[in-house]
């Protein structure tokens, strides 16, 4: 049989335990806003009144996946290639462990360069992005490979070359030239580049290094920037 608590109890109740009554207070979510999710996050790091929704770049698990060295993406930076670098340190081994493709939009606003959330794909491609905030300017553009992979000729379907986590011995069974930008990905670098001086394309490939391509250059040959 329920009993109504009288309100004198239920104060002393919560007094009692702050920790708890602290905890409850952080953990409720405002009811205006929906679920935020890794994917379905667009400017909201950006955007005012967005900080309740900054878990989403802990993939929305803030306890055992915090942010210590700063990788995730939103930070600003000097120049774009360390806006890259800092995002694909963030995604490139999600995008390996999910063989699944991320892209992401490389911007500066105020002086400064930052990387949009990354969105996922699938195996083989990764159309979506993220919008940039009002104002900014479009400098580049980032996508990861995933795992090493293999594409069967007959069906056409697209599977992990290696078992996950072994990448790097699925290579010789890897028939996308996943190291490497493909001649789509160039193209679509040369496309977006057109107008916009400082605009380059970025890779991240299944060996962990990141990859420039400048569309301006004739050859579009492939920079090594590092893992």
């Amino acid at each position: 049989m329920l009993r109504a608590i009288p309100l004198l109890s239920v104060l002393v109740l919560l007094l009692s335990s702050p920790s708890q009554t602290t905890a409850a207070l952080v953990s409720a979510a405002p009811a205006s806003l929906p679920p935020a999710t890794f994917e379905n996050a667009s400017t909201a790091f950006f955007e005012g009144g967005s900080e309740s929704r900054i878990g989403l770049l802990c993939h929305n698990d803030p306890v055992n996946k915090t942010d210590p060295t700063g990788l995730d993406p939103g930070d600003p930076f000097s120049s774009a290639v360390d806006a890259v670098r800092d995002l694909h340190s963030f995604i490139n081994p999600t995008s390996i462990h999910e063989n699944r493709e991320y892209g992401s939009t490389i911007y500066k606003l105020d002086g400064k360069y930052f990387a949009t959330t990354p969105l996922g794909g699938t195996a083989d491609h990764s159309y979506g992005r993220n919008p940039t905030p009002d104002g900014a300017k479009t400098v580049g553009d980032y996508h990861s490979h995933g795992d090493y992979s293999y594409k069967d000729p007959k069906t056409g379907e697209i599977s992990r070359a290696a078992a996950p986590g072994h990448g790097l011995t699925g290579g010789k069974h890897d028939n996308q030239n996943s190291d490497h930008a493909s001649p789509k990905d160039k193209a679509f670098y040369q496309q977006q580049a057109a107008g916009k001086s400082e605009y380059k394309g970025y890779l991240g490939t299944p060996s962990g290094h990141l990859l420039g391509i400048d569309p301006n250059d004739k050859k579009l040959r492939e920079k090594d920037l590092g893992h």
